[in-house]
């Protein structure tokens, strides 16, 4: 009975540490989201400002197409704006962050139990100790329920930086470059902004620069592959740099 209830509390610290590894990565993740739509607010907003003056200025001289495309990215800026500042990045990163010391805390008690447990002589568990392991899983349980679950992804990383990839990918297969991507939604809404930036600023360079838009396509190809190719580049730097426990 005493080694079975040991047993027990051992894979609960293994997986409460888990889920605690998760938690955390999740919190990074939302953190920065956060971070990466303050940055493109900045730029979304400085391309409508400068829209919004050459609206004005085309619409002075009757190209009416400059400014209708000047005042529908304006709005959308705004419909943007009010979107993200719904799904309250930071509160909800803040609150997983709690939500992992809170499980460290749970990890602890556990872990003093263990050692507790261990260092009676007797072969049987004694009550009160048994009464102690449920109430810690009971505090667990209550504690996930009051908090939002992590994705996927954060648990396959949490996996990666625990050592388990045999878990996820069977017999010793290395990690592919794919596993550690964010395919999440909030992820490629960011990345279609970026690719809107980049349009939205390519488009009024050939305005002020009376460029041909023959050669847009080809211009706005060559800013896209070099951008894709940045972001492939800081991506294996931060796979190569993940630091295991």
């Amino acid at each position: 009975m005493k080694w079975q209830l040991l047993k027990y509390i051992e894979e609960n610290i293994k997986r409460n540490n888990t889920i605690r590894n998760a938690r955390i990565i999740s919190s990074e993740r939302l953190r920065k989201y956060s971070e990466k739509w303050n940055v493109i607010f900045v730029w979304l907003n400085l391309i409508a400002v400068i829209g919004t003056v050459l609206g004005i200025y085309s619409y002075i001289h009757k190209n009416k197409i400059i400014t209708l495309v000047s005042a529908l990215f304006s709005l959308y800026v705004i419909l943007v704006q009010d979107f993200v500042g719904k799904e309250n990045y930071s509160e909800r990163s803040l609150k997983l962050h709690y939500h992992q010391l809170s499980l460290k805390r749970v990890i602890n008690e556990l872990t003093k139990l263990k050692i507790r447990i261990q260092c009676t002589p007797e072969h049987e568990v004694n009550w009160k100790d048994l009464e102690l392991y449920k109430y810690i899983l009971n505090e667990r349980n209550q504690s996930l329920s009051g908090y939002e679950n992590h994705d996927d992804q954060d648990y396959i990383e949490a996996k990666i930086i625990e050592k388990k990839e045999k878990e996820i990918y069977g017999n010793g297969k290395k990690i592919k470059f794919w596993a550690t991507i964010d395919f999440s939604v909030e992820n490629i809404q960011i990345f279609i902004q970026w690719i809107i930036i980049i349009t939205m600023i390519s488009y009024y360079v050939f305005v002020l620069l009376g460029l041909d838009f023959k050669w847009f396509p080809y211009w706005y190809l060559g800013i896209s592959v070099i951008y894709i190719i940045i972001k492939a580049i800081i991506h294996s730097i931060k796979k190569n740099n993940i630091k295991y426990k």
